[in-house]
């Protein structure tokens, strides 16, 4: 005997079994060639994606990272709020966007200390401070490391996003002004972010549909306002049946003898409303 349990869904549906996370651009700049600043992993649309700065920095060079090699550059002198590392992304279809990177400044030149992560975009014209991002660098790789700190939501989904690493002071990292010749790395940039599925724009409202699950494996359901048509899914997103329904009342048949599946009924206002079903 087959026993179900119904789980009513009234917010979205961000189970983390439907979440499929991906690498939207990554930097750990492999050899000496400055043309590394060329995003070395991206998806389709940051392939043209690269690294550079803001505010009249010397020119990047690749010298030693962490692992491999790391982008370096010197003139960071009298750039408080205006210099910066600085990368122009798309987040299409994307959620969730993270951050990962880690600087270093060296003893022998001196470079800037104090750092933090902003973003932009097309409409939010300001640059806009990322919480829990402010940097120290130090002449290692861990002090100033940051480990995928989350973005807002007005990072998502955007065509164009603009992320800086902007200096907050002019200070060297032994506390005295900083100098033209003072040099800073950055190494190991990630960006991450979790792909949109087409269950994502599930709305908030109390749902008006009740189901049944009967023993032939048949999904009952009766709803207050007229449902178009329904889909079912499994926890990996795959659709795995659909079924245009035009009625306040009616059945399906259940395609997954087993597991979780997620049913979704969509109005003709284009609402949608979900239940979880678990069959055992």
């Amino acid at each position: 005997m087959k026993h179900i349990y119904l789980f009513l869904i009234t917010l979205m549906i961000t189970s983390s079994a439907l979440a499929q996370t991906e690498t939207l651009a990554k930097w750990t700049f492999p050899s000496s060639d400055v043309a590394d600043t060329l995003a070395e992993e991206a998806n389709e649309f940051n392939q043209d994606a690269y690294l550079s700065t803001m505010g009249g920095t010397g020119a990047i060079e690749m010298k030693n990272g962490e692992t491999s090699k790391a982008a370096q550059c010197n003139g960071w002198d009298n750039g408080n709020d205006t210099k910066a590392w600085y990368i122009q992304i798309s987040t299409e279809g994307h959620k969730n966007i993270t951050v990962s990177s880690k600087q270093q400044s060296g003893n022998n030149d001196p470079g800037p200390t104090d750092f933090k992560l902003q973003y932009r975009t097309v409409t939010i014209r300001d640059w806009v401070d990322i919480e829990n991002a402010d940097i120290t660098v130090l002449n290692d790789w861990t002090s100033s490391a940051l480990f995928e700190i989350p973005l807002p939501e007005a990072c998502e989904n955007q065509e164009v996003l603009f992320i800086r690493w902007v200096l907050t002071s002019n200070l060297d990292i032994n506390g005295v002004e900083l100098v033209e010749s003072g040099k800073t790395k950055i190494d190991d940039i990630e960006i991450k972010g979790e792909v949109y599925t087409s269950l994502d724009q599930i709305g908030a409202e109390k749902s008006p549909v009740k189901i049944h699950y009967t023993a032939d494996n048949q999904i009952n359901f009766n709803s207050s306002i007229l449902i178009k048509n329904v889909i079912q899914y499994d926890l990996s997103g795959k659709m795995l049946n659909e079924k245009m329904l035009s009625s306040f009342t009616g059945s399906f048949s259940c395609k997954q003898k087993q597991g979780i599946s997620i049913l979704v009924f969509q109005d003709y206002s284009g609402n949608r409303y979900a239940k979880k079903v678990m069959i055992q």
